[in-house]
């Protein structure tokens, strides 16, 4: 059985006649009742395979849209992020400035009424 559904084209023919014979020795089916059962478990496995295969394709053309939408989100955060990094050093560099003015003024004023 497992032959029926996993072998090669070149040995599906024999496959099919072993599983009709099969299936007429131990169910006692008549040979056209026997091959129209294994056509009809051919059939239903070829629709699964191609249901399946169509449910992977939509599956993984999901996956990279998530994953595209992912990268540009990540990609936008990293930027503010950096954005932000430039903000305080600009901020940190002004602060310093402003600061060492006014030290400077206070240090002179103290030597002026010194």
């Amino acid at each position: 059985m497992t032959r029926l559904f996993t072998g090669d084209s070149s040995t599906l023919a024999d496959n099919r006649q072993a599983v009709v014979t099969l299936l007429g020795e131990n169910q006692g089916m008549n040979e056209a009742d026997a091959r129209k059962t294994v056509v009809g478990w051919s059939a239903a496995y070829e629709e699964l395979k191609a249901d399946l295969d169509l449910a992977k394709a939509k599956f993984e053309l999901r996956a990279r849209e998530m994953a595209e939408k992912s990268a540009n989100t990540l990609s936008i955060l990293s930027l503010c992020a950096f954005a932000a990094f430039v903000l305080g050093a600009v901020s940190a560099t002004m602060g310093g400035k402003h600061g060492g003015d006014c030290a400077c003024k206070r240090a002179e004023a103290d030597m002026d009424s010194a």
